[in-house]
C-alpha cells in the first residue's frame, strides 16, 4: 500500500461527504485528517475511483524529504584582521 495526500483546492474545507466516501472505501485507509486534506493508505486505482467527478480534489503520492544539512564549519581558524 501507498500513502496519498488527497487535497481541497480553492476556498474552504474537505467536503463532509468526500471524508465519508473514502471512510467507507474497503481499499482505503484514513491515516490523518485536517480541514483541506487526508493522508490515505491505498492504491492509486481506489483513490481514483473516489476522487472522480469531484471538482477540486486532487491526489499525489506522498513524498518523504531529507532534512537540509547544517552549515558546516571550516577546518581552518578564521582570520585575524592586522
Amino acid at each position: 500500500m501507498v500513502v496519498f495526500i488527497l487535497r481541497q483546492r480553492g476556498p474552504g474545507p474537505l467536503p463532509d461527504q468526500v471524508v465519508e466516501v473514502v471512510k467507507n472505501h474497503p481499499g482505503l485507509q484514513i491515516i490523518e485528517r485536517s480541514t483541506k486534506m487526508l493522508r490515505v493508505e491505498g492504491t492509486s486505482e481506489d483513490l481514483q475511483a473516489v476522487t472522480d467527478g469531484q471538482l477540486g480534489l486532487q491526489f499525489s503520492e506522498e513524498r518523504q524529504y531529507s532534512p537540509v544539512k547544517p552549515f558546516q564549519e571550516s577546518a581552518r581558524p578564521p582570520r585575524r584582521k592586522p
